[in-house]
């Protein structure tokens, strides 16, 4: 039985699915075995499964949290038990070439954005305020270019009108599982193809990059502001963002329950804000309607904007 040597870089759902779908390969194929021969948990940003690293002990794996996998200590790990391929999962760490060379084979990533679009971070967030009606994941050799090697698997697959954040991106963990299961008896024959990708066609969000700088925009339409208000939305997890802004005054305010209500404008202009003191609501003037404001991070809406009882400019 040829035995093939496995490590994980990451965190979150996708890599307690890929591990699953490795016990389950490891029961039902004849002549391989993938050995799962420690796992890097990425604890720099992202949904931090506490119980993993304990649970990951019970079956057996070898584990550390991680806040910096360029490291002397985690190349030698990688050398010392053999590693033929490092997996990176849910990982937001940039490896440098010292690691990216440190397993037999290769260092093989999943991102959930359909490379050679949507490069870098918050590809879900991104596919949806771009109002994209399809997206994909993909599987790609690691290279010291961030999200720029070559494709070794992509799934593609439609955007519903309700998607938010969240929602896509299980999507994208289901059709990325599917994909490695898939790849799984490939990698044990030492069989992956993969091709270039096409950089003409690259696009690429830094941390730095959030849509409109995550402000609301008074000027926009129901339609866009939806798209935008989903591509914020990761309920119920925290948000892997922040709350989407908006400035009255010159001051920045983030907002936490707001609703856009469509084509109720007799009492506010566009850009206009009043608050109701019966109702505990700010009103602010939208181009097809009212943004109504319940709820303001850190801000009681009484105490703060009670002189506002007759429409003034934001």
């Amino acid at each position: 039985m040829r035995q093939v040597n496995f490590a994980f870089i990451g965190s979150g759902k996708i890599l307690r699915d890929c591990i699953s779908e490795i016990v389950n390969f490891n029961q039902g194929s004849a002549g391989y075995f993938i050995n799962i021969k420690y796992v890097f948990v990425d604890l720099s940003k992202g949904f931090f499964d506490k119980k993993l690293p304990e649970q990951l002990a019970e079956g057996g794996i070898s584990s550390e949290v991680v806040v910096k996998l360029n490291s002397a200590k985690a190349i030698q790990i990688i050398k010392e038990l053999k590693v033929d391929y490092l997996i990176s999962v849910n990982n937001h760490q940039i490896l440098k070439q010292e690691i990216i060379a440190a397993p037999a084979k290769a260092v093989l990533n999943f991102h959930n954005g359909p490379l050679p679009k949507y490069g870098g971070l918050n590809a879900c967030t991104w596919a949806i305020y771009n109002n994209e009606n399809m997206h994909g994941v993909t599987w790609h050799f690691m290279s010291e270019k961030i999200d720029g090697g070559n494709i070794i698997a992509q799934s593609n697959f439609s955007i519903s009108e309700s998607e938010t954040a969240i929602t896509l991106i299980m999507k994208s963990i289901i059709e990325g599982v599917k994909l490695f299961r898939e790849l799984l008896i490939e990698i044990c024959k030492d069989n992956l193809k993969s091709y270039r990708q096409d950089f003409s066609k690259r696009t690429y969000y830094s941390s730095n990059d959030i849509p409109n700088s995550g402000y609301v925009d008074c000027s926009w339409g129901y339609e866009q502001f939806t798209r935008f208000k989903r591509a914020f939305s990761f309920y119920p997890f925290d948000n892997l963002l922040e709350p989407p802004k908006i400035k009255i005054a010159n001051k920045t305010y983030h907002l936490l329950d707001y609703n856009y209500v469509k084509g109720d404008t007799e009492n506010i202009s566009l850009g206009q804000i009043v608050f109701d003191d019966t109702r505990l609501i700010l009103s602010i003037g939208m181009s097809e309607g009212i943004l109504e404001v319940k709820t303001i991070l850190g801000c009681e809406l009484k105490g703060q904007f009670s002189k506002l009882s007759s429409p003034e400019e934001v």
